[in-house]
């Protein structure tokens, strides 16, 4: 087994991420995985995909996933551990982290800044001028616009 964290990146709110920890039997009997628990902070945030128990003789996968609960961005943290038939390690630990993102919004930004005022400069009357607005997307996605009046 290794050690070490196991890092799901960011995942967007509403969305989830697996990630796959791959369990090794160095001894010379069936190693047997039980138990799984996810706790600390953040438990609602993760999850054991992969059924249990789990009998171990050649390399195996262990999928588990990240899919943040709350709305608020940030690093999430739990400790996923289950028990094994090794005398010498009958309990394992694995750090779960995973950073939520809010999902992309597209966000409206102008020059000049919305509601203005455009300046036309010096118009003589009954002769047409032009001014110019700049759209700029300042948010995080595509900013489409429609209907320009």
């Amino acid at each position: 087994m290794q050690p070490g964290p196991i890092t799901f990146g960011n995942v967007q709110f509403g969305q989830s991420q697996n990630k796959t920890l791959t369990v090794f039997n160095t001894g010379n009997k069936t190693l047997a995985l039980t138990n799984p628990q996810i706790s600390g902070v953040n438990v609602a945030d993760f999850s054991v995909v992969t059924s249990f128990p789990l009998n171990v003789n050649s390399p195996t996968p262990i999928t588990l996933q990240c899919a943040p609960t709350g709305s608020t961005p940030g690093t999430r943290t739990a400790i996923l551990s289950f028990d094994t038939n090794d005398p010498l390690n009958s309990s394992v630990g694995y750090t779960l982290i995973c950073n939520a993102v809010a999902q992309p919004a597209p966000g409206f930004g102008s020059t000049p800044a919305a509601p203005g005022p455009i300046d036309f400069g010096t118009v003589v009357v009954g002769v047409a001028q032009n001014a110019a607005i700049a759209v700029q997307e300042s948010g995080t996605a595509t900013l489409t616009v429609n209907n320009a009046v």
